[in-house]
Parts: structure tokens; sequence; C-alpha cells
């Protein structure tokens, strides 16, 4: 049975900014065989994804929103201007970006790194791997990543780029701070915690 996609032009939940129509056909091909619980929505230049995003129309687009997978070299403003924009505006920067290429130039890996993508695929040759690579980007983003949203979380402090800033645990004084209790005092995540405090 051949693979079908709903190409949806009010709701969807991924963002697929692409113009190479093979590519894109590619892409769409490879997100036939996942279960998107939507639709795929296709822009063809940059100028477009941030009319579409930011403009007056943009809530409506980016309220289901979960992923937007971004190629760098777009005409009319490239993928990493685009990204830059997306990720300093306080409407789109929590939305996942990955970032798609068929060059994979360092800096143009560290350039997107810097602004805030969330992934980088260097397009492969094979079209096997390459609809693989898109595969999983989608999968991971769609259905084991937790959201902002969907945990009801507050959003995450900025730093100066506009990317989120790890949040640390906080060292409460000596002797006032209960481990069970203190949420702050907890073994987080690349936090080591104090050592015990000897009782006299």
């Amino acid at each position: 049975m051949a693979r079908t996609l709903l190409i949806d032009e009010t709701r969807s939940p991924i963002l697929l900014v692409e113009d190479n129509p093979d590519d894109a056909g590619l892409a769409l091909y490879a997100l036939a065989g996942v279960d998107l619980d939507g639709s795929v929505r296709v822009v063809r230049d940059g100028i477009a994804a941030l009319d579409l995003l930011l403009g007056p129309e943009g809530a409506d687009v980016r309220e289901p929103l979960r992923l937007i997978l971004l190629d760098i070299n777009l005409p009319r403003a490239r993928g990493i201007e685009v990204l830059g924009r997306l990720k300093s505006s306080p409407e789109t920067r929590l939305i996942p970006v990955v970032m798609l290429t068929s060059s994979g130039e360092p800096r143009d890996l560290q350039a997107c790194y810097d602004l805030g993508a969330n992934g980088f695929i260097v397009k492969p040759v094979d079209f096997t791997a390459y609809a693989e690579a898109v595969v999983q980007a989608a999968r991971y983003w769609l259905t084991v990543n937790t959201s902002v949203a969907e945990s009801g979380a507050i959003r995450h402090p900025l730093n100066f780029e506009g990317a989120p800033r790890p949040l640390r645990a906080k060292a409460a004084p000596t002797g006032t701070a209960d481990r069970s209790t203190d949420p702050a005092r907890s073994e987080a995540p690349g936090c080591r915690p104090d050592p015990p405090t000897a009782h006299r």
C-alpha cells in the first residue's frame, strides 16, 4: 500500500521549511510512516516561514506546532537567520527546531547551536539514511519529549542569546535546610549533594 500524508494548511504538529522539492518529497515520504496525530505543513523559503510563525495569524499556527524542520540553504532568508529570529522571539523560542543541511560545515553547525538549535541533521546521499534521520527526529520530539506546554511547567529563564539557561540547585545556609523536604538540596542531575553535617 502506498504511503499517504495529509499536508494540512491549518493545524499541523510539524512545519517543514524546505525549498528543494526533491528533499521535501523525501522528508514527507519518510514522515508518512510515522503516526503524527496530525499532518505536516510545508513552506518553501525563510521569509514565508517567519511570516507564517510571527505574522498576524501566527498564534493559530504555533499552538499545535511541536517541531520545525528547517533547512539552512533557503531563498530570501537563510535558515540560520530564521533560527535566530525564532529563538529570540518569546512566541517561538520554545518550539524545537532541527536544522537540515547537505553541507555539514562546522561553522554552520556551531552557529546553529549557538543560536539555540535543538538538533542538526546532515542530509545523507542515501535516501534510506535520510528518511531514518527525519523519522527519528520526528518520533523523539512528538512522542518521547515532553514539551513545556504538555508538562504545565513555567518557561525557562533565558540567557542573552535566547537559549534556555540551565537551572541550578541553590544551596541553603548550613543547618537551615532538611534534605528530605527541601527540593533545592535534592540530588539533581549534575549537582553533587553537600556532605552531611555532623550534629553535636
